[in-house]
């Protein structure tokens, strides 16, 4: 298009100054008739470009006006997709405490179900009786030896 409008004007630049050179220069007459012809070709020439540069700008802003609502439309998609997406994800962290609390009570369970299947030693078991007579002699022999330091001091 740029192209098109500076061919256009170097077209009728060319033209103009043809008429110039085959003109004689000698009569007042002829020069003063040449002067408004160059005057009204260079106005004409300057009015048809302002013409052709205002349908381009026309035709650029209508353009940018669509780009803008395409671009509007893509925004209002993407902050539907936003919401979506932050929806799911604090659904999905919903869903993760809850699956989280589950497993903790689970295992709290599990212990506690560990804990009564295991038997209570009795007193009659051997390996009890010898492992308490062993405590009883390490804290007697402990009681003896703060008692004596007490004593000393």
């Amino acid at each position: 298009m740029k192209a098109a409008v500076c061919a256009l004007v170097c077209i009728c630049l060319g033209s103009t100054w043809k008429g110039a050179a085959s003109q004689p220069v000698d009569s007042s007459s002829n020069n003063d008739i040449q002067k408004l012809s160059r005057r009204y070709a260079e106005s004409t020439i300057a009015s048809d470009i302002s013409k052709i540069m205002d349908s381009m700008v026309q035709k650029n802003f209508v353009n940018f006006l669509l780009d803008q609502k395409e671009k509007k439309s893509d925004s209002t998609n993407d902050i539907q997709k936003l919401n979506r997406r932050y929806a799911e994800s604090t659904i999905a962290s919903d869903i993760s405490k809850i699956m989280d609390s589950m497993v903790q009570k689970n295992f709290v369970n599990f212990l506690l179900n560990q804990r009564e299947k295991k038997s209570v030693p009795t007193a009659g078991d051997p390996d009890i009786s010898n492992f308490n007579d062993l405590l009883k002699k390490e804290f007697v022999m402990w009681l003896h030896s703060k008692g004596s330091a007490f004593k000393n001091q």
